[in-house]
């Protein structure tokens, strides 16, 4: 057995001194997702990405999803991109 310091077992584990990442949020996932069909639809320009971007939740997203992306966006929407934004924005 070999005797080990705290600061040699913690040189030996690196991440004891790294800060702990928390798992992203259900809002930050919703909110990830909000966007990624934004970046799909953007190319079909904003006035017809928007209704479809709402359309596709609607469709697609169960409504406890589309509630706590409301609430998201009622708390200042941050990382809302603005396709997304406005789309959670119909979801009304």
């Amino acid at each position: 057995m070999r005797a080990e310091t705290h600061g040699e077992e913690a040189a030996a584990r690196p991440e004891a001194d790294e800060p702990r990442t928390q798992a992203p949020s259900k809002a930050d996932r919703l909110v990830a997702m909000a966007n990624q069909i934004a970046r799909e639809l953007a190319p079909q320009g904003e006035e017809r990405a928007v209704p479809q971007i709402a359309d596709h939740m609607r469709q697609f997203w169960d409504p406890r999803m589309r509630a706590r992306i409301r609430d998201h966006l009622a708390q200042g929407g941050e990382g809302l991109g603005p396709l997304a934004r406005q789309a959670v924005g119909r979801l009304g």
